[in-house]
């Protein structure tokens, strides 16, 4: 099991210790790194419930509070996990989006629109949010259209371009989608508007040679405009950051 706290919170050592320390050895051992505890199991049942307790401390408060993840996997197969978020601080925090038989967990909060050409946002700003460990991807897509689907809003867009992805079979020009909730009527992304996101995993699926991909889209995503051209000197100055940008993620990688 993998663990990362909530911004601010830190894990109580000696709790952990107390479990490692069992007769039983109901777990074998840990590590922590950071803000992340990971829990050694023999193994984890999965057709019964399965508990562990963990005592967290608060370190500090956050203005902005960043969710945590729960991980489990198998030590020698990390890619298939089941991955879920959680926030100490936010009621219903998690719904379900599923996929044909897959699903992940997402925030049931909407995601933050980055304030329109904002040019105190640096080069290195994007590339430190880009390079976080629980971002998995980074792309610049054109927003085609938006449809209903149940208590979602599903908007299908093209990749323009991958500063840092989570699936070697996506390709610029493929179609992709963003899910967001219904509820999230104050986000306004607008067909034919190009924007920069980054965010968690997504869910993949395969119909037939084709593969389809879904992206959760929440408070955990960046989602900034990205001008086509520029008539003024603000927004010169907006895609001179952006730029920066893409030179340190492409030349420098994480």
């Amino acid at each position: 099991m993998e663990i990362k706290m909530v911004t601010g919170l830190i894990i109580d050592e000696s709790e952990l210790e107390e479990l490692a320390q069992r007769v039983d050895q109901y777990v074998m051992t840990y590590t922590i790194d950071d803000d992340t505890v990971s829990l050694h199991f023999d193994g984890i049942p999965s057709n019964e419930y399965f508990c562990v307790i963990l005592i967290a401390w608060e370190r500090f408060k956050a203005a902005t509070l960043s969710p945590g993840y729960f991980k489990v996997y198998e030590m020698h197969d990390p890619d298939q996990q089941c991955t879920m978020l959680f926030n100490t601080q936010v009621k219903d925090e998690l719904t379900k989006l599923c996929s044909g038989e897959e699903c992940k967990c997402m925030q049931a909060t909407c995601p933050i629109l980055q304030e329109k050409m904002d040019t105190s946002i640096t080069g290195n700003d994007r590339k430190d949010a880009a390079c976080k460990k629980d971002i998995t991807y980074a792309y610049k897509v054109e927003f085609i259209s938006s449809e209903e689907d149940g208590d979602f809003i599903k908007h299908s867009a093209k990749i323009l371009d991958l500063y840092k992805q989570d699936s070697a079979t996506l390709k610029r020009n493929n179609d992709i989608k963003f899910i967001m909730k219904k509820t999230c009527t104050s986000i306004n992304l607008k067909q034919g508007d190009q924007y920069l996101i980054m965010g968690r995993d997504g869910i993949y699926s395969r119909i037939g040679f084709d593969f389809h991909y879904e992206y959760p889209l929440d408070s955990s995503n960046w989602v900034e405009w990205w001008p086509r051209a520029c008539s003024s000197g603000q927004c010169d100055v907006f895609v001179r950051n952006l730029a920066e940008f893409l030179d340190k993620i492409l030349f420098e990688g994480c």
